[in-house]
């Protein structure tokens, strides 16, 4: 493996198969810890494989001018639309799940590609110029997982302080501590959203910014996430355009048989109500009606009431 880190590689076979289980098992974790809300896992590693995806993509050309073709920027091409894919049916309120499986094999895809990468980097060729950009390799990564990867090393250190399995469930991960701060659902998912693009795009922008303009950019964008995540007034002015952008989703949404047939259903259940109350109206209408009062029988028949039948007589 090659680590453009000072020149250095890992020539041992063995630090390398061990640095690279230890990136595989760390990448699957993070991703299978930070899904805990709708739409959060696909969309952390959607945004975060479109800003690796650009970056393989440049090196490919700068490597090989006449060839662009790449096996990382294939992967993250695949991860990304198996992720826009899912998220329409995945988002508050879901209708499919991906579960342990899903998320770890995001996480496993992710941290492939940044294998595949960082062994394609030669720090021999790397010039004094390119120094910046060679890190990217080895720092991009860590920023596409870098939410996730913080709530699963705060999760784990907050669980072994308390003496309890590092694997143990609770309700003190970032998604939970943004909606007990008074963020909805949807506004927790998008904050989570947009750090993952300020950290995972502002490192792209290395490549091509120069150095004082890509720190500039990621500060502005820090300050524009920051105001995001400590600010609930600002979610609830904002909140109804956000809701606008979810019940726009939905005709995406209809394009699968599940969520043809779940739209189906309630048209059903619609139409039974109303003829339900179709044939109360009827039954109402036609049965006798009192004007001595309420509770008095009628000859030959039971007390009835001047009113629309509510849903226990229905």
């Amino acid at each position: 493996m090659s680590v453009p880190i000072f020149g250095l590689t890992i020539g041992s076979s063995y630090l390398s198969l061990a640095a690279t289980v230890i990136v595989v098992v760390v990448a699957m974790n993070a991703v299978n810890f930070v899904d805990g809300l709708d739409g959060l896992a696909a969309g952390v590693i959607a945004i975060g494989g479109a800003a690796f995806f650009t970056y393989t993509y440049v090196l490919a050309r700068s490597a090989s001018p006449g060839d662009y073709s790449s096996l990382a920027s294939l992967i993250l091409a695949v991860l990304v639309g198996a992720c826009l894919g899912f998220l329409p049916h995945n988002l508050h309120p879901a209708r499919i799940f991906m579960g342990d499986s899903g998320s770890m094999v995001l996480g496993l895809t992710i941290a492939g590609a940044a294998i595949i990468v960082t062994g394609q980097i030669d720090p021999e060729v790397v010039s004094q110029r390119e120094r910046i950009p060679a890190f990217i390799p080895i720092v991009l990564p860590l920023m596409v997982v870098a939410v996730p990867l913080i709530d699963m090393t705060a999760a784990v250190i907050r669980r072994t302080l308390k003496g309890q399995s590092p694997f143990m469930p609770d309700a003190h991960h970032l998604h939970h501590v943004l909606l007990r701060v008074g963020h909805s659902h949807r506004w927790a998912v998008s904050v989570l959203y947009l750090w993952t693009a300020v950290l995972s795009f502002g490192t792209v922008s290395l490549v091509f910014l120069p150095l004082g303009a890509a720190l500039v950019l990621a500060g502005t964008g820090l300050t524009v996430a920051a105001l995001f995540t400590f600010s609930p007034p600002l979610r609830r002015r904002l909140s109804r355009g956000w809701r606008a952008a979810g019940r726009g989703v939905k005709p995406l949404q209809r394009l699968t048989p599940e969520g043809r047939r779940e739209d189906d259903e309630p048209d059903a259940d619609a139409a039974t109500d109303a003829d339900a109350a179709t044939d109360a109206d009827a039954a109402t209408a036609s049965a006798p009606v009192l004007n001595s009062g309420d509770d008095a029988a009628p000859a030959g028949g039971v007390a009835t009431r001047h009113r629309p039948a509510t849903e226990e007589e229905t």
